[in-house]
C-alpha cells in the first residue's frame, strides 16, 4: 500500500531526521549503551539497523525484534514526528502499515513523546498515528515537559489487560474497538490486531 494520508497538516521543516534515526538505531543496537550481547537489543542486526534510515523501518525493525518475546511490550518514542507533507495533508510513507502490522503481531504499544519546541508540527500526525494504530499514547514536551512526560509514565504505569477470545477470521490484519460500559475514564487500545495462522 503507498503512503496513507493524513488531511489538515501545517508545514514545518524537519532538520537532520536522517541523522535522528541513524542515533536511535545506534542507541537500539547497544553501541552507545554498551549493552552485553544476550541482551534484547542487542539481538538487533547491526548492518540492517545501519541502513535503516527511516523512522518507519527502524519501528518495524524493533517490533521484529520483540515478537518472539511473550505478553505486552512498550515501546517509548521520542523525536520530531515522521511521514512527507504534501499539499494536502502528511503522507505516511511506504513502511508504515508493515510496521503497525508488525508492531500489532508483536503486542507492543507506541508511546510517544514530541520534541520539537512548537504548539504544533506536521510531522506530529506519524507519531499521533502510531501511537493510537498500538494503543499507546501520543505526548507533546512543549511548552510543558513535566505534563508530557507525567501523561506517558500514567499511561505506562497504570493499565489493565484486557483478554479476548479471537474470533475464528482468515488471516491478516482486522481492526477492533473498545469502549467502557461507562462514560467515566479513557480508553487507549490498539486498533486492531493481526492473525498470523
Amino acid at each position: 500500500m503507498r503512503g496513507r494520508k493524513l488531511v489538515g497538516a501545517r508545514f514545518i521543516h524537519r532538520h537532520g531526521a536522517r541523522h535522528t534515526a541513524h542515533r536511535a538505531h545506534e542507541l537500539a543496537i547497544g553501541r552507545i549503551a554498551g549493552i552485553g550481547k544476550d541482551h534484547l537489543v542487542a539481538r538487533l542486526d547491526e548492518r540492517t539497523a545501519a541502513r535503516t534510515d527511516a523512522v518507519e523501518r527502524a519501528l518495524q525493525r524493533i517490533a521484529e525484534s520483540l515478537e518472539p518475546l511473550p505478553g505486552a511490550k512498550s515501546v517509548v518514542l521520542l523525536g520530531y514526528g515522521f511521514g512527507r507533507f504534501s499539499f494536502s495533508g502528511v503522507i505516511l510513507m511506504d513502511g508504515y502499515e508493515e510496521a503497525a502490522a508488525a508492531l500489532k503481531r508483536a503486542r507492543a504499544a507506541v508511546f510517544t513523546l514530541n520534541v520539537t519546541q512548537t504548539d504544533y508540527n506536521s510531522l506530529q500526525a506519524g507519531l499521533e498515528s502510531v501511537s493510537e494504530e498500538t494503543g499507546g499514547v501520543y505526548a507533546k514536551l512543549y511548552p510543558f515537559p513535566e505534563q508530557g512526560i507525567r501523561r506517558v509514565t500514567h499511561a505506562l504505569a497504570g493499565h489493565y489487560v484486557l483478554f479476548v477470545e479471537k474470533p475464528d477470521l482468515p488471516r491478516g490484519a482486522h481492526r477492533i474497538e473498545v469502549r467502557l460500559a461507562s462514560r467515566r475514564g479513557r480508553v487507549v487500545a490498539g486498533r486492531g490486531f493481526v492473525r498470523v495462522s
